[in-house]
């Protein structure tokens, strides 16, 4: 539930280009995906499928994205790739990172991901 809020936040607040560019926002945003990502890896075990992790790999990749923040978006893509280890066929999942090689202009990972 923690992550659904945090983008609900990220969402709401970046239509306002004052807060979106405000790097005290940026940084209390930053401290709020790490306490979830420390919850995260704490209680990983307790939470069988991937409804968690998935919310938790969105989130890294939008606050890494939207921020500049290479770790959030290594994090979310290492989150998505575990995935799709566990669920190959996970279309949400290749999506995701299709998108993101797509922004990073990651060719390479861009043809592998669309050949599955």
């Amino acid at each position: 539930m923690s992550q659904r809020f945090i983008i609900y936040i990220l969402d709401t607040f970046s239509k306002n280009p004052e807060v979106a560019n405000d790097p005290r926002f940026a940084a209390e945003l930053r401290l709020q995906v790490d306490k979830l990502n420390q919850w995260f890896d704490k209680t990983r075990a307790q939470f069988p499928g991937i409804k968690e992790a998935h919310l938790t790999a969105g989130l890294n990749l939008r606050v890494g994205l939207n921020f500049k923040q290479p770790d959030l978006v290594a994090r979310g893509k290492q989150i998505y790739k575990e995935i799709l280890a566990v669920a190959p066929d996970r279309l949400e999942a290749i999506s995701v990172l299709i998108q993101v090689a797509r922004i990073e202009k990651d060719q390479a990972a861009l043809d592998a991901l669309i050949a599955r």
